[in-house]
């Protein structure tokens, strides 16, 4: 009996020291997983334009950074470079308040996601716009910038401005071994045709 009571107490005492381990080493296993979806989340926060909650400028100068490491590593990468101005942001902040200037950007930001679906979109400044075109949306780049001009209403500065408004000017670059070094190459030839498309749409 004493032999059976002693067995009795270890088992009891092995079981307990167990339990607490275990109980110890799961509450720093989800103490981690806790922390690691906290530091994901945050890394997400930072990247993400908080009024349209597409990407920021700081998510696109990370991707910029990517497309540059595919430059180098593939001369062949395919990509475009979208870009995108809302027309008259300033008449409607000054006409109609603020509120109705975030909503028209929303409108905006909606357009240009609904028709690059594929592509993620970034807002890089108060009124501008970027998208990254690859697959599906870069095979089909010339028909996705047709089709955004033909989806938004035609420019116009005579107050008021219809409730569903929206005027892009949007500019297009492909990149190009042949003639481009850098992602930032596609980026400027991209900026220079969107101004150019303004300065049509407003003539």
């Amino acid at each position: 009996l004493v032999f059976r009571d002693c067995i009795d107490k270890l088992m009891n005492h092995f079981l307990h020291t167990y339990y607490t381990r275990m109980s110890l080493a799961f509450e720093k296993f989800r103490h981690a997983l806790t922390l690691d979806h906290i530091n994901k989340r945050l890394l997400d926060l930072m990247g993400r334009d908080p009024l349209t909650h597409v990407n920021n400028r700081m998510a696109f100068e990370d991707k910029e950074k990517y497309l540059q490491s595919q430059i180098n590593s593939n001369p062949d990468v395919k990509f475009a470079i979208a870009m995108f101005d809302v027309n008259n942001l300033k008449m409607v902040n000054d006409s109609q308040g603020h509120e109705a200037g975030d909503e028209y950007l929303l409108r905006a930001c909606h357009l240009i996601c609904n028709v690059y679906k594929h592509s993620p979109v970034y807002r890089i400044g108060g009124d501008e716009f970027v998208a990254v075109l690859t697959g599906e949306d870069y095979e089909k780049r010339d028909e996705r910038l047709i089709a955004i001009n033909e989806m938004m209403s035609p420019y116009s500065e005579t107050l008021p401005l219809p409730s569903d408004y929206v005027s892009i000017a949007c500019g297009m670059a492909a990149y190009d071994s042949n003639s481009d070094i850098s992602a930032a190459d596609v980026f400027k030839r991209a900026d220079e045709a969107m101004y150019k498309d303004k300065a049509e749409k407003k003539s």
